[in-house]
């Protein structure tokens, strides 16, 4: 592996493996989603759905640049500026998949579907499922500012910034319960091997450092 002088990774030990791995996770994502991404073309598929699909592609995307970011951040020191960089391209895509979905629902519904963006845990299944997605964008506001004004925050943006492990959390639970393409079999193994490997991996990193901390006492 190549290091600069300062110990960090150069860009390419960063671009390069986000690239093919979100190359590689679109592909997957198309592959299992077993032919509906075709109904785009189809003259039967219902009002929006080329919207719906696109927002669909955008959430897979999304969610191997989140783990990606994640596991970044606990195996290995990354620089600042790429670290934010993505930060903010993850910030921008969730953006993009709420407007899709919600301009696909509201063409379907054919009326302007703003109230999806209210979250409500006492309705049906797919609304829960809905309000998950929407405590997760919450949350990823809120860990994106704080990451951009963490000079201005001084020591407490550290706790607003660790809100992107709880979006992650918020965004699996979503993605399992609502989405059909990560409920086939293929994805939904993709998710649970994102979760239990940033679980090891933040398990083996506190372990290191404790048994490092006793090696010194």
């Amino acid at each position: 592996m190549v290091f600069d002088m300062h110990g960090t990774v150069t860009k390419w030990q960063v671009t390069v493996p986000i690239l093919g791995a979100s190359f590689l996770l679109l592909i997957t994502g198309l592959f299992v989603s077993n032919g509906h991404l075709m109904e785009i073309t189809r003259s039967y598929a219902p009002p929006g759905q080329t919207l719906y699909l696109l927002s669909k592609i955008t959430a897979i995307v999304i969610y191997m640049l989140m783990w990606w970011q994640i596991m970044a951040g606990i195996i290995k020191k990354v620089k600042k500026q790429h670290h934010i960089l993505l930060g903010i391209g993850v910030f921008s895509l969730i953006i993009i998949h709420a407007v899709l979905f919600i301009s696909a629902v509201s063409i379907r519904q054919d009326e302007l579907s703003l109230g999806m963006l209210l979250p409500n845990f006492s309705s049906d299944y797919y609304k829960t499922g809905m309000s998950f997605g929407v405590m997760a964008l919450f949350f990823i506001f809120i860990a994106t500012l704080t990451g951009i004004f963490r000079k201005r925050l001084k020591n407490h943006w550290k706790l607003g910034h660790s809100f992107v492990y709880v979006t992650f959390a918020l965004a699996t639970v979503h993605g399992l319960m609502i989405g059909s393409d990560i409920n086939s079999d293929g994805l939904s193994y993709f998710i649970y091997g994102a979760v239990i490997s940033l679980i090891l991996a933040f398990v083996y990193k506190k372990g290191k450092h404790l048994l490092r901390n006793r090696c010194f006492q």
